[in-house]
Formats: C-alpha cells, structure tokens, sequence
C-alpha cells in the first residue's frame, strides 16, 4: 500500500464547489438562462458616463423604438 499525502484544502475546495453548484442551482436554475426572458439573456453593449449636467447612457438597442426605452436609477 502507497503512501499518499493528504491534502485538506484540496477537499475543502471539492465541498466548496458542492454547496456552490447546490444553491446556484436551486436559486437561479441555469435553464433559466437559455430562456427569452431568463437573466443574462440579452446584454446590450452600453456605454455609461457623466458630463458636467447629465448621467449619459449610450446603449445598442437595435429594433427598439426611443418610446419604448425606461430607465430606472436607484442610488443606495
């Protein structure tokens, strides 16, 4: 029989994975994501910067009307 050296971080990091994939998987199904509506569906490239007046959101939104566009900024 072979020595073989132990390594406790390597197990820790085994368990870690575990209690990740389990309430990563619990909480916010990956089948969510294939879906339209699902989160990290559609990510528009977005452009966020300030001036000396105004907050300037430049986003790609291709076939969507400017009526159509809501912004909401809430600040903690």
């Amino acid at each position: 029989m072979n020595v073989v050296r132990w390594k406790p971080w390597r197990e820790r990091s085994a368990l870690d994975n575990a209690f990740n994939r389990f309430f990563g998987d619990t909480f916010l199904p990956t089948n969510w994501l294939d879906d339209d509506l699902g989160l990290g569906s559609w990510k528009p490239v977005v452009d966020i910067y300030d001036n000396d007046e105004n907050i300037v959101i430049k986003a790609e939104l291709p076939g969507v009307d400017k009526k159509d566009i809501e912004v909401d900024l809430n600040i903690y």
